[in-house]
């Protein structure tokens, strides 16, 4: 079983890949095929150099609309509800 810590480290790294827009980052956190949801629908991914478009495809969408960085918290600590 898979504890807080080993979670949190886990999606820390993946986002942290992500935010990178590098897709030999990103790739091992895949099985491949995978599915892939966006505006433009789902899409079967079959291997890494096909993610590796869909990354680029994703960083040259944002350059476009003018994005530049974002450093939002990635994880909370849990709260308790009351």
């Amino acid at each position: 079983m898979l504890d807080q810590d080993s979670v949190l480290t886990f999606m820390t790294a993946y986002a942290e890949a992500f935010h990178s827009f590098e897709p030999e980052r990103v790739a091992p956190f895949y099985a491949f095929p995978l599915t892939l949801a966006n505006n433009d629908g789902v899409q079967v991914i079959s291997n890494p150099e096909a993610l590796a478009g869909a990354v680029t495809g994703v960083k040259q969408l944002l350059d476009a609309r003018g994005y530049a960085r974002s450093d939002p918290p990635l994880f909370s600590e849990p709260t308790s509800a009351s």
